[in-house]
């Protein structure tokens, strides 16, 4: 009520609260002494977005809802009620708990370090998109009637520098196993009017970019129609469609559509098997090259 130094009755400002635990904050802390978030926001560019809270509540939340869209688009015919009894009897829920406890502390890391909310929700998707995997490959194998390979789940929590590429592309696609139409020596096994035929009709990167394979989906092998992937790009071209080709960096929206799927929208389809694998890679192609997770 009065100066310390004087004795003057002097004006008692509001308490302030630290935004992330509620704990009184002295006016002059940088930061808040209960838990450490900064009490002066990082510097932003102008227009940029500001760091909030994302709670737990948000996080368990947040998963329900990719647990919904996960098993709704990639195992449509999949009941998701008994999935989720799966889950509650699982010796995973448990650890889902714990995760996801762990993951709403990894938001508040990364406001501290004055990562927007965009960026944070990013890092979310794909954790949650990870711990689904696990979840289906680990627990759900009998209920999905199309067994994922365990060995991507070797490229959880890694980003692009810690990973080989071509290895990833090729456990994940089990290429030996649903598609018998591929050529990855394009000296020693790859007929040259083959690859010449699919450089005239859709494969068409740039002479610096390394093709790692190419798969001859026509009727007659000719390869006017078919698929690759190079170390930067899908390219393709199916029948009676247009050739197209998505970089990674350009990822935007993998979606299934009853057997097929698009790629930002547009039309791909080989086989049912290798269709799925196809978006599991692109959505972790996806992940892999967003720069909000480098």
């Amino acid at each position: 009520q009065f100066c310390p130094n004087c004795g003057n009755s002097a004006p008692v400002p509001a308490e302030a609260r630290c935004a992330r635990c509620s704990e009184p904050v002295p006016a002059s802390a940088k930061f808040c002494p209960h838990c450490g978030l900064p009490q002066t926001p990082p510097e932003r560019p102008s227009g940029a977005l500001p760091v909030t809270v994302i709670t737990e509540r948000e996080v368990r939340d947040g998963f329900a809802q990719a647990f919904q869209h996960y098993f709704t688009e990639e195992y449509p015919a999949l009941d998701i009620d008994r999935v989720r009894e799966r889950l509650a009897a699982s010796s995973f829920q448990p650890v889902l708990d714990n995760k996801l406890t762990q993951l709403q502390r990894d938001t508040l890391f990364m406001q501290d370090q004055g990562r927007r909310n965009d960026a944070q929700w990013s890092y979310l998707a794909y954790a949650f998109y990870d711990l689904l995997d696990y979840f289906t490959i680990r627990f759900c194998q009998d209920l999905t009637g199309d067994p994922l390979p365990e060995e991507i789940l070797k490229y959880q929590n890694k980003t692009r520098r810690d990973i080989n590429l071509f290895q990833l592309i090729f456990d994940y696609l089990e290429l030996e196993h649903t598609d018998r139409r591929v050529y990855t020596d394009f000296v020693r096994d790859m007929p040259k009017e083959k690859l010449r035929n699919a450089s005239h009709s859709f494969l068409f990167p740039p002479k610096d970019e390394r093709i790692l394979f190419v798969s001859d989906q026509s009727t007659f092998g000719s390869l006017r129609e078919g698929y690759a992937m190079t170390e930067a790009a899908i390219y393709w071209k199916a029948h009676f469609e247009k050739a197209a080709h998505v970089r990674y960096d350009n990822l935007r929206e993998i979606k299934r559509q009853e057997k097929w799927i698009t790629i930002n929208g547009l039309y791909f389809n080989v086989s049912p098997a290798l269709n799925l694998r196809m978006l599991k890679l692109l959505r972790k192609l996806q992940f892999l090259y967003n720069p909000g997770l480098v």
